[in-house]
């Protein structure tokens, strides 16, 4: 899942309206509409999304590049990368 749909799911979550997760999130309508149409979220916007969503929408999975890439475990669920452990 890329970002938009990422974000219209947590939409979805939230009751269904762009308003309703902007209100859960602390941030403006317009801020999630834009999110939306452009797949581009903040660092602080993905955060509040994942705490918006329980968890259903990761801030990984919004934000790749700062907070590492998702993957699926064995599970199937997801996780995230751990850094590298630096060579001694």
């Amino acid at each position: 899942m890329n970002a938009t749909d990422l974000v219209a799911k947590a939409i979805g979550i939230a009751g269904g309206s762009q308003q309703k997760l902007a209100a859960r999130i602390g941030f403006s309508q317009m801020a999630v509409c834009k999110a939306l149409k452009t797949g581009r979220v903040s660092a602080a916007m993905a955060v509040a999304i994942e705490r918006a969503t329980g968890g259903e929408v990761t801030r990984q999975g919004l934000r790749p590049d700062l907070f590492g890439a998702p993957y699926a475990s064995q599970s199937g669920s997801e996780a995230t990368l751990s850094s590298p452990e630096r060579a001694t």
